[in-house]
């Protein structure tokens, strides 16, 4: 079968040491300052389209791409779904808030998973997330995992103890990371609409389903041996990687620097699901939440 973690990585996400260990050294440092409402509106855009500016450039690699299907996105973070062009001028790409998102836990509830889901719905004022509850997950073949019982035919896997581990040699252990499974740093695509709102993540490279897994924890000896380290997630890295997956892609002081989430991921979380900014706002006319 294709190594989907090494081809993919190789094609779109040159320096993923950041994504791939997201917390190795987040909850470190200085506590971040507050941005204004112009630095705000900077980090919406460099985040939500992987840029850099006040952003760090973490995702090498395109933005936007053309579809491969209404279900495939192979070489970019975003493809419309009818094969429209690359936009030559991106706007706001997230989740419309009547597009409930299916969440559902491996194996058990994780309640750091279930705080971050509570902490992001108070912050946004609204319900996001379908709670599926738990499931079993065939993970004897991580490479090749069947997802086809599930109640939906995409959505998020909370998974706990699939984290990366150091498997891209970086020297430090990951705490968390979203990718297309478990215990690999490829991350995933989207589908979007003519709109902008992301439909669903897109199918990665043969994978079956259309969804995203939000990892926490590496636990040495998993995956047949290959994570050699242990990793466990405080709560703001937990938060952190949901952001990761409703589109904040790249870190910024508040996300990743000076803390894994402060109050500048706050608000940029909050601006970028405001009822006020819906899918597809000019990122020069985004109405900034405090």
């Amino acid at each position: 079968m294709l190594n989907v973690d090494n081809f993919k990585k190789s094609l779109v996400a040159l320096s993923l040491a950041v994504l791939a260990g997201c917390g190795g050294s987040d909850g470190d440092g200085e506590k971040s300052s507050g941005y204004t409402n112009e630095q705000v509106a900077s980090a919406v855009k460099c985040t939500n389209q992987a840029e850099g500016g006040l952003c760090e450039n973490n995702m090498q690699g395109e933005t936007w791409d053309v579809a491969d299907s209404t279900e495939e996105c192979s070489f970019g973070i975003y493809c419309f779904e009818d094969g429209h062009d690359v936009p030559e001028t991106p706007a706001l790409t997230r989740f419309p808030k009547e597009h409930l998102i299916p969440v559902y836990f491996r194996e058990k509830e994780d309640q750091r998973f279930i705080n971050s889901m509570n902490h992001i719905e108070s912050l946004v004022g609204y319900k996001m997330f379908d709670r599926k509850g738990v499931v079993t997950i065939d993970m004897s073949d991580p490479s090749n995992i069947d997802l086809a019982h599930l109640d939906t035919k995409w959505g998020l896997i909370l998974s706990q103890g699939t984290s990366a581990g150091d498997m891209s040699g970086s020297g430090y252990c990951s705490l968390g990371n979203v990718a297309v499974g478990p215990y690999v740093t490829t991350p995933g695509s989207y589908i979007v609409s003519t709109d902008y709102g992301i439909k669903y993540p897109a199918k990665e490279w043969g994978r079956d389903g259309n969804f995203t897994w939000v990892n926490l924890d590496s636990l040495q000896g998993a995956n047949g041996g290959k994570i050699t380290c242990n990793g466990t997630a405080p709560q703001d890295v937990a938060t952190h990687e949901f952001a990761h997956a409703l589109g904040m892609h790249n870190h910024f002081s508040g996300f990743g620097f000076d803390g894994a989430w402060g109050k500048n991921a706050e608000r940029v979380l909050k601006t970028m699901y405001s009822d006020q900014n819906l899918p597809g706002q000019p990122f020069d006319s985004l109405f900034i939440e405090d």
